[in-house]
């Protein structure tokens, strides 16, 4: 019979569920892992830890103490970008900076946005991964801003990473978002980034690369800087690249959970 020390709950439903049931784990410690922002905190209570995937998701939990561990991947393949190359995506070579975007065509990635910023700033291609209930409604904007010439939307795509590789810019405008894992991969592949205010975006990215949430005049702001100045924005992301490099990894995310379990258990 398993006589666990300890039980972790991730997200709301687990962490509701572990809770309502906490005086029937006598002795057991209970540890919470949250990976968005929460208009209530009312789940992620009577833990003994709480692990949030970001700053900003630990901020909103009103005052609940909690440790930051960032959501980790495996980096990417030492050929992964040379594999999405040799299928000629369009537009390289043509002259003009490519910016590419990742991710499912839902409202909350904010691709309506881009693409009204885009109508608004020359000068650069787009890339859109990734399929989703928001397609029409985007190809809808595509022509009602005559933009055919410079994007690709390239619908669901294996290898979405490599194409990030490719790029010029990777550049996430989401209204809301609880990582983003793509935000990490293009940083791992030493892809400039720009980024709205979301997730852990603020905690990778110096403060030039980062734009405001639901804000077309902001992506246009940023998008312009990007153009105007992109030596001086690369040079600000190398301290992002090394530290992506370094803490963003499974193995790195690992040893921090651990961390917490071997600290709450000494504790006990």
């Amino acid at each position: 019979m398993l006589k666990p020390q300890l039980v972790h709950a991730h997200a709301n439903k687990a962490a509701s569920m572990i809770r309502s049931l906490r005086h029937r784990l006598p002795g057991i410690l209970r540890v919470a892992t949250v990976q968005n922002i929460k208009r209530s905190s009312r789940a992620f209570r009577n833990y003994h830890a709480v692990i949030t995937a970001s700053a900003q998701v630990r901020d909103s939990l009103g005052g609940i103490p909690a440790t930051v561990i960032w959501n980790s991947i495996s980096p990417p393949a030492s050929d992964t970008r040379e594999a999405a190359l040799a299928t000629a995506p369009p537009f390289l070579g043509g002259g003009e900076p490519i910016f590419c975007t990742v991710g499912r065509l839902v409202p909350a990635k904010g691709m309506d946005l881009l693409l009204e910023a885009m109508a608004q700033v020359q000068g650069f291609k787009l890339w859109i991964v990734g399929d989703g209930l928001q397609r029409p409604l985007l190809e809808q904007l595509v022509d009602r801003y005559q933009l055919q010439g410079r994007i690709w939307m390239a619908g669901h795509r294996d290898d979405a990473v490599g194409l990030m590789g490719c790029a010029d810019w990777f550049i996430v405008a989401s209204r809301n978002e609880g990582g983003p894992y793509t935000l990490a991969e293009a940083l791992h592949m030493r892809v400039p980034c720009l980024s709205t205010r979301v997730g852990f975006a603020p905690e990778f990215l110096p403060a030039e690369a980062i734009m405001e949430p639901d804000s077309v005049r902001s992506l246009v702001e940023g998008l312009k800087l990007a153009l105007a100045c992109p030596d001086k924005l690369f040079k600000g992301l190398e301290a992002s690249f090394d530290l992506v490099a370094k803490e963003v990894t499974l193995d790195a995310m690992s040893a921090k959970v651990t961390s917490v379990y071997q600290r709450l258990l000494a504790d006990a």
